[in-house]
């Protein structure tokens, strides 16, 4: 059931817009699954019971592998003469087991180097905007626009570090406002480039998150009737910390990239 929540909230949301506006026949729609493997680097660092944490390097102390495998699903409605409703949802998960060079301190507990230490990184992110054609000359109908965006993320993460003897968790999550902006250009009647940026930043809403989130993202898709396909870039950049989760105070510093290919339908 946990599973199928993102799936539902997304139909959900499309079945509001559309009783909303029923007499807009002009209104079109978009879903799109997403698969990337992309690399991440940087780091996290957990304080607790007034024991400072230790800035652990992902990819230098705690794995040989870098890659994070993250999965995205999106819908958006295209609102006759209102805007367009974008929603997405992502979570990613990177894990590891290794023998650690250097001994570290995480969430008040040390791990003494050369002991075996598995760890594991889980990510969910809700993003849900409003979006309002920019007007410009160029940039509205015919073959390209731009959009701006405006809206909120909610940032669930949580990292995981165990040995023999313990298991130490900390978690940061919280609702962000979030702003940014989606262009696209058609090259050819089949053929579409499209960019999107968005980020949050400063205090969160709810929770006690703050610091700063971007999430960059190029891409080509070639569309075949209802169906589109494609391939891109994107970056994720974050500079984070939680001090109202489990922990004293939970910061993560990291960015992650590398290719995706997505596969949709349009009507």
């Amino acid at each position: 059931m946990r599973k199928l929540l993102p799936a539902l909230t997304i139909a959900v949301v499309f079945s509001y817009a559309h009783d909303l506006l029923a007499q807009a026949p002009e209104s079109s729609y978009r879903v799109r699954g997403r698969s990337w493997r992309a690399e991440i680097d940087g780091t996290i660092d957990a304080d607790n019971l007034g024991i400072d944490g230790t800035g652990i390097d992902l990819s230098g102390d705690l794995a040989q592998d870098d890659t994070l495998n993250i999965n995205d699903i999106s819908g958006m409605v295209n609102l006759r003469g209102v805007g367009k409703i974008n929603v997405q949802y992502w979570w990613g998960k990177w894990d590891a087991d290794v023998v650690i060079p250097t001994t570290f301190t995480w969430a008040g507990s040390s791990y003494t180097a050369g002991s075996q230490v598995s760890s594991e990184l889980d990510w969910q992110v809700w993003t849900f905007v409003f979006e309002y054609a920019v007007p410009g000359p160029g940039l509205t109908g015919g073959t390209s626009s731009l959009a701006a965006q405006g809206g909120f993320r909610y940032l669930g993460m949580e990292a995981t570090i165990s040995d023999a003897g313990q298991s130490n968790s900390a978690r940061l999550k919280g609702l962000c406002p979030c702003i940014g902006f989606r262009g696209s250009m058609q090259l050819a009647q089949w053929l579409t480039i499209e960019a999107e940026t968005n980020g949050s930043f400063v205090r969160s809403l709810s929770g006690g998150i703050d610091g700063t989130m971007w999430d960059v993202a190029v891409g080509v898709t070639a569309k075949f009737s209802m169906v589109y396909g494609g391939v891109g870039y994107r970056i994720i950049k974050m500079d984070m910390n939680d001090n109202r989760s489990n922990v004293d105070l939970f910061t993560a510093s990291l960015e992650v990239k590398g290719l995706f290919f997505e596969v949709g339908l349009k009507f």
